[in-house]
C-alpha cells in the first residue's frame, strides 16, 4: 500500500453537523477537509492512515496534533488519513494520477514501539506470522465471485485469532 498517492477527488459532500467542513471522498476512503478548499476532480496528496509525517513546515498543523496519522471522529463523522494541495507538500500537477509519492515526500509507516514490559506477549503462538493485509478502501474493486473477508480498519490496530486442537479439544485465541 501505498502512504502518499497523487489522486483525484470523486465527490465532495456537506458534513451533516459541521457548517465549515465537508466530506471529501478519494476512492474508497472518506476525509473530512475545510469547506471550499477542494473541487471535484482535483488532483490532490492523499496521505493514509497509520503514516508518520516529516519534520517539513506543511506537516508541522498535523504533528503537533498526534505522532502519526489517524482514523478520527468529527462531529460523528469519520475522517481517514489527510488531503493536501499538491503545491503545499512541494509537488506540482504533472505527477500522474496513482503515482506513489511516499519516498518522495519523506512519509514512513508507523511501526508501534516493542512492549518494555518483560511479561508482555511477543510472538503469536503455534509459529502464526505477523500480516498487514490491503485495507480495503485501496482496492477499485471487490474481485467478484472470489472469496475474501473483508473488515474495517479504524483506529491503526489489528489483531489475530487461531484455533488449536489438543487432546480432542479446541482452544481459540
Amino acid at each position: 500500500m501505498n502512504l502518499a498517492t497523487v489522486l483525484s477527488i470523486d465527490s465532495l459532500i456537506k458534513h451533516p453537523n459541521a457548517d465549515s467542513l465537508e466530506i471529501c471522498k478519494i476512492k474508497n476512503w472518506e476525509v473530512i477537509v475545510k469547506l471550499g478548499e477542494f473541487q471535484i476532480g482535483e488532483k490532490i496528496c492523499f496521505i493514509a492512515p497509520d503514516s508518520v509525517l516529516p519534520d517539513v513546515s506543511w506537516a508541522a498543523f498535523y504533528k503537533a496534533k498526534s505522532k502519526r496519522v489517524r482514523a478520527i471522529k468529527l462531529r460523528n463523522s469519520w475522517s481517514y488519513g489527510i488531503v493536501e494541495k499538491l503545491e503545499r507538500v512541494g509537488l506540482d500537477s504533472t505527477y500522474p494520477l496513482d503515482t506513489d509519492v511516499t519516498e518522495r515526500l519523506g512519509i514512513i509507516k508507523y511501526c508501534p514501539p516493542e512492549p518494555q514490559d518483560l511479561q508482555a506477549k511477543g510472538q503469536l503462538p503455534f509459529g502464526i506470522g505477523i500480516t498487514d493485509e490491503e485495507n480495503w478502501q485501496n482496492l477499485d474493486e471487490i474481485p467478484y465471485g472470489q472469496l475474501c473477508e473483508v473488515s474495517l480498519k479504524i483506529d491503526g490496530k489489528s489483531w489475530t485469532a487461531y484455533a488449536a486442537k489438543r487432546h480432542n479439544e479446541w482452544f481459540t485465541g
